[in-house]
């Protein structure tokens, strides 16, 4: 644990869709877009987008990841 502590940065992202599971309307088929596939290219939520900026800024762009 003391490794753990010193050598690595945890990052929590809230909840991302909050109004979507009040509404009924969350997952795969929701329109225009399941905030899980809307990673990668341009975001199409404003949520993700700031999420994915932030992260680029927390990581002092060294956080790498890929969409599969």
């Amino acid at each position: 644990m003391i490794w753990l502590k010193e050598n690595v940065a945890f990052l929590t992202v809230p909840f991302m869709d909050k109004d979507g599971v009040e509404d009924g309307d969350q997952g795969k088929n929701r329109r225009p877009g399941d905030h899980n596939r809307d990673w990668d290219g341009e975001s199409i939520y404003n949520s993700t987008e700031a999420v994915r900026e932030f992260l680029l800024v927390w990581s002092d762009n060294k956080l790498k990841y890929e969409v599969i």
